[in-house]
């Protein structure tokens, strides 16, 4: 008998474990992101000059949300607001009024489809 209640203690204790994993992964998915540079040129008309710019900002956001995925979850919040606050000053002073009102809705349905808004 008192194997049985070993047993299941630890089948009980593995299986949370093994969701508690699974939250991780979804966590790190969803602030993955990474886009692919050509189409975002293409939707928001960008020039050569703008074209390394914005591919520079983009790629310093992602790993700021990288890390913020890696954060505490008391952390997270935190770290995606001021990710998301330091992209989106770069963008303005990089796109002109069309491409950045462009380039927030992009974003911010991005956001909204992954959850994070």
């Amino acid at each position: 008998m008192k194997k049985m209640i070993l047993v299941a203690v630890a089948m009980l204790s593995m299986s949370t474990a093994f969701a508690g994993n699974e939250d991780v992964k979804a966590v790190r998915k969803a602030y993955n992101m990474t886009v692919n540079y050509s189409r975002l040129a293409k939707a928001l008309n960008l020039t050569s000059d703008q074209y390394d710019v914005v591919e520079y900002v983009h790629s310093n956001f992602c790993n700021e949300m990288r890390r913020a995925s890696y954060a505490s979850s008391e952390k997270r919040q935190e770290r995606f607001d001021r990710a998301l606050r330091k992209d989106l000053g770069s963008m303005r002073s990089v796109l002109n009024r069309n491409q950045y009102r462009t380039y927030v809705m992009l974003l911010n349905a991005t956001l909204v489809n992954r959850g994070l808004k």
